[in-house]
């Protein structure tokens, strides 16, 4: 397959001479067969907004959608447009460790921007890559998108030592949608959404490793108290057969393969209670008022292999539950009577949304706008 595309990019290479005009715009999501999170929320509102900018597309359900909905596209389907936006691409966005470049068309005068998916209290990218260099993950990318100043601070600088002039300071798009108000739900039962951040080595899903958890009572727990218990899994941590955790009476597994719209900002307004580890779903919740729980039973290998901003129960917005006896009461306490954990937390959820995203009172589609335009 590699050597089949360097012969294509061999044969088509020639037309880079030609001066086409560059003033389009080409974004894709950090998994090609899903549309959602800051790729999807930003490319609608820059199509609301005349600009030139197409989705790069490799799922037919998202391809019926995009043109359902009279948005710009390009796909292997019609190979010559693809080539085309590609020479006349000036900017090209994307949230994940690369950007589109079909044939290694892209001009070279084209910005790169990388505008994230997520922050919180974790520090992961060089020691998984084993990379010398710091910068190197965004080494690729002409600009880099932080959502706070603590980021930008602890993150971008402090840890990747990243030029100043590759930092920008727009937010995060999925972020006006949490601002939209939340969905009422139409069943009465409760609803705890689990959402373990991925591992840098094989694990299996990670409540499964809980002191004396069982999962046969766990099932009659959630029964017992009509709770719905959903779980994700990072797409690197994604082979959910091993888990036989789900039955799909009380547990359900959101699978992105299938579920390619499955949007996590919506889904969070939809919960009761938030079971997480250190995911940035954690910093969305807490502007949802939702509470929270913590589990992570290889907190110190995760600690080893990959590691955190801040040490890691420095100010959590959650209890770090050890035992599954402890689980259930938490559960029961939270579900009941919410205001409980927001009382006993106030103070370190008020640090950890301003370490982690300070521009909720600033609309971040319309930085984005502004700045993108200033590249055209």
């Amino acid at each position: 397959m590699k050597l089949i595309k360097k012969i294509l990019s061999f044969v088509v290479s020639p037309l880079k001479i030609f001066p086409f005009k560059k003033d389009k715009i080409v974004i894709q999501s950090t998994n090609p067969d899903n549309y959602n999170n800051n790729p999807k929320y930003l490319f609608e509102y820059l199509s609301r907004n005349k600009l030139n900018i197409y989705w790069f597309c490799q799922n037919s359900k998202i391809k019926k959608y995009l043109i359902k909905n009279n948005f710009n596209y390009i796909s292997y389907s019609n190979p010559l447009k693809l080539i085309y936006v590609s020479l006349c691409a000036k900017v090209i966005i994307d949230a994940g460790s690369n950007y589109f470049d079909f044939l290694n068309l892209i001009p070279k005068s084209a910005k790169k921007i990388h505008i994230g998916h997520g922050a919180a209290n974790k520090m992961v990218i060089h020691k998984f890559y084993k990379s010398k260099s710091e910068d190197f993950y965004y080494k690729k990318f002409d600009y880099i998108n932080f959502p706070s100043r603590y980021t930008i601070k602890n993150v971008a600088r402090k840890r990747y030592n990243l030029d100043k002039q590759k930092i920008i300071y727009l937010g995060y798009s999925k972020f006006e949608e949490l601002k939209k108000p939340n969905i009422k739900k139409n069943n009465s039962k409760k609803i705890i959404f689990y959402t373990p951040t991925w591992r840098p080595y094989s694990y299996p899903l990670p409540i499964l490793n809980l002191k004396n958890f069982d999962l046969k009572s766990f099932k009659n727990f959630l029964s017992k108290n009509n709770i719905i218990f959903v779980y994700s899994r990072h797409s690197i941590n994604s082979n959910s057969d091993d888990d036989k955790f789900e039955d799909k009476k009380n547990i359900f597994f959101i699978n992105s393969k299938k579920n390619v719209f499955f949007d996590m900002t919506k889904y969070l307004k939809k919960i009761d209670l938030l079971l997480n580890d250190c995911s940035s779903t954690s910093i969305e919740t807490l502007f949802l008022n939702k509470p929270q729980i913590n589990i992570f039973p290889d907190l110190k290998r995760y600690n080893l292999e990959s590691g955190f901003i801040t040490k890691y129960q420095e100010n959590l917005t959650g209890p770090l539950i050890k035992d599954y006896n402890e689980l259930k009461k938490i559960i029961l306490q939270y579900m009941n009577k919410p205001s409980i954990y927001q009382k006993r937390y106030a103070k370190s959820i008020a640090i950890e949304k301003n370490r982690y995203y300070d521009l909720i009172n600033v609309n971040s589609n319309k930085l984005s706008l502004k700045f993108i335009k200033s590249l055209l």
